[in-house]
């Protein structure tokens, strides 16, 4: 479960309902208001989005790179030959 990809998404979600519905008295500051409120859920949403789609791009990008290396005439010889000198 915590390894999941949304779990960071949802914990937070918890702790900000936890936070809006806490026995404390509703004296609050207008930081736990904005905290608590729509607004605030709709920004850490669009956070954790965009740091997928980062994370998605960015290791699609070092597959692409790997494929290219691959498919060029000579990746594979380049490759193998590397590998065969390991350990000389």
């Amino acid at each position: 479960m915590y390894s999941h990809p949304l779990f960071p998404l949802l914990a937070l979600i918890f702790d900000k309902c936890e936070l809006a519905t806490s026995t404390v008295p509703r004296e609050s500051s207008s930081a736990q208001v904005h905290v608590c409120s729509s607004t605030s859920f709709d920004e850490d949403v669009r956070l954790f989005t965009g740091q997928v789609l980062t994370s998605v791009h960015l290791v699609l990008l070092v597959i692409m790179v790997k494929v290219k290396e691959c498919h060029t005439p000579g990746g594979v010889y380049r490759r193998s030959a590397h590998l065969s000198n390991i350990g000389r």
